[in-house]
């Protein structure tokens, strides 16, 4: 009679157990992110439902894009049903956030740089450079350059993404841009004149590198 009575409580907690997992939501488990002293970061609503005239969602709209005033970023969670019953669904990120490193990066490229005279004659030209981000062009990098490193908690959720590196940068959009305009200023001379009017070439080509950095928020 005891395992009978044991047996029928058994049941009913596993029926009622059941029946709360349906109608009764999980408990929604906080999540941060934390941003580093050397950074900016955004908070970026996933369902932002901010649209252009032809119906198509704007990509990097203004509206997207809230300043992080904290260095330990609370994730806004929302809640998704995946099937009839009021209980049955899961809590994704509502929001993700990207920071920007603010930090300078100074350095040689690998391979130097390959430019022409006028007369066609080729040479390699080694420099250094020494780029940053400022925390009040971090909005403007942001815009120009693409996320692609993702953040995610334990249980794979995409918490955040950190901005393409300002190295990367350097290595590759910073470096094609200062090839590109050495590159129009060495072919105006002869190999004669290119020595004496080595600064004349630099500070040029400087000038306008500088002019297209500004214009993606780097400096």
């Amino acid at each position: 009679m005891k395992k009978i009575v044991f047996g029928l409580f058994a049941i009913i907690a596993m029926c009622f157990t059941f029946t709360s997992c349906l109608f009764i939501k999980p408990y929604d488990k906080p999540e941060y992110v934390s941003i580093g002293t050397n950074e900016t970061a955004f908070l970026i609503d996933q369902f932002a439902d901010d649209k252009s005239e032809n119906g198509q969602v704007k990509v990097n709209g203004d509206a997207d894009y809230r300043f992080v005033n904290s260095k330990l970023v609370k994730i806004g969670h929302k809640w998704v049903k995946t099937g009839r019953m009021p209980g049955t669904g899961k809590y994704i990120a509502a929001e993700i956030v990207i920071a920007v490193s603010n930090s300078p990066v100074t350095g040689t490229w690998t391979h130097d740089i390959k430019v022409e005279t006028k007369g066609s004659q080729g040479f390699t030209v080694p420099m250094k450079y020494g780029i940053r981000v400022k925390p009040e062009n971090s909005e403007k990098f942001l815009r120009n350059f693409p996320a692609n490193l993702q953040i995610k908690d334990e249980t794979g959720k995409l918490l955040s993404k950190k901005m393409t590196s300002v190295e990367s940068v350097a290595e590759v959009q910073f470096k094609n841009q200062v090839a590109a305009e050495l590159s129009k200023e060495f072919h105006k001379y002869e190999y004669k004149d290119v020595l004496p009017n080595r600064d004349v070439i630099v500070d040029a080509a400087v000038a306008r590198v500088t002019e297209w950095a500004d214009e993606l928020g780097i400096t």
